[in-house]
């Protein structure tokens, strides 16, 4: 098993990346979506290249899939069934939260004014959440922490790393991580664990748009 001080490099460093760009993100006066788009940018770019640069030289060579599991198959549709009605909870706890007037608890309004504010960043958004997105943050918190030994652990720093999702997100991540672990543990399928969570953050937009959020 790899050091936990190794396996948690990765995490420490760029969640102290999220975190800041979280808190500037929330006082800045400047034009909201340029520090989003930044956050975007380095945050996942950080974590690609720490994750790689140790997962390489501490386990060699980086496999996408075990030839003896199927990528497709109806668990994949089952999961990706399950991913669908967890973005839909988080839809409704959110606007739950709203109802409540308690802004602290939700970043619907943040984020909507920013999709709202600028439709460029609604596409730079998608493509992002869909394709990097998912493939980072699959690589580190389930290949290369699971590999390492660490499956609690990575459901822990999943959730954590979605806090600014607030009280729906946390939620959503906790029981995502579950899901996706339980995944990659029957089938050791990079591949399978990044298109659950591509169609994640798919059914994220589409809720999104259901409900008038945009």
């Amino acid at each position: 098993m790899l050091p936990i001080e190794k396996a948690l490099t990765p995490f420490l460093i760029v969640f102290f990346i999220l975190l800041s760009s979280e808190i500037i993100f929330h006082i800045a006066t400047y034009p909201l979506y340029i520090i989003f788009i930044f956050r975007l940018l380095f945050v996942h770019l950080s974590l690609l290249l720490s994750t790689y640069l140790i997962y390489s030289k501490r386990l060699g060579k980086f496999s996408f899939h075990n030839i003896d599991s199927p990528i497709l198959d109806l668990s994949l549709i089952f999961g990706i069934a399950i991913m669908y009605f967890l973005t839909l909870a988080y839809i409704l706890i959110n606007l739950y939260i709203e109802m409540m007037e308690v802004p602290l608890l939700s970043t619907f309004k943040s984020v909507t004014f920013i999709l709202k504010s600028d439709k460029n960043y609604l596409f730079i958004l998608a493509f992002w959440a869909v394709f990097i997105n998912s493939t980072v943050e699959e690589l580190y918190f389930r290949k290369y922490l699971i590999d390492c030994g660490y499956s609690k652990l990575s459901i822990l720093l999943f959730t954590i790393w979605h806090f600014y999702l607030n009280v729906g997100g946390i939620l959503l991540a906790f029981f995502m991580a579950i899901t996706l672990l339980k995944d990659y543990e029957k089938n050791k399928s990079y591949i399978r664990v990044v298109i659950l969570h591509a169609f994640v953050n798919i059914f994220m937009g589409l809720n999104f748009i259901l409900f008038g959020m945009f």
